[in-house]
């Protein structure tokens, strides 16, 4: 309930980071003096603000398991995967292989409607096949 772009206990991911850190993930937990209303992993103010922009990460932001999670119950599993990456996210995880249908079908219908989204969706998809590239998993002819 304290914690503030300037909080000692964000050194740990500054370390990180600049150790080269390829990944991190988000928890749903809520830190309110950096999202009042938001839980950490739907908060555009912590990911795209203070974990891209303050904090410098350039890897993939991934979720922790959005769909089993009590505490995210109150919002609709469908809209867990479009609120993440409305928030700068990459990577979506649920540990409940039934979620895949619905999280990218919410997603695909999100693409189709919105050009932001579909932009996000894009930097998204980039932002994971990069990743992949540089850990040497894949390649691009």
């Amino acid at each position: 309930s304290v914690a503030t772009v300037t909080d000692p206990n964000l050194a740990p991911f500054g370390t990180g980071i600049r150790a080269g850190a390829r990944v991190v993930m988000l928890s749903s937990a809520r830190y309110p003096t950096l999202d009042a209303t938001q839980p950490a992993v739907f908060s555009r103010p912590i990911v795209a603000d203070l974990l891209q922009v303050r904090l410098g990460f350039r890897g993939v932001v991934m979720t922790d398991d959005i769909g089993a999670v009590i505490a995210l119950r109150a919002v609709p599993l469908a809209q867990r995967a479009i609120k993440f990456i409305n928030a700068g996210g990459h990577l979506v995880l649920s540990v409940r292989t039934a979620d895949a249908a619905p999280l990218s079908n919410a997603l695909m219908a999100q693409v189709a409607k919105d050009p932001l989204f579909r932009h996000r969706i894009d930097v998204a998809a980039m932002r994971v096949v990069q990743s992949k590239i540089d850990a040497g998993l894949a390649s691009c002819g």
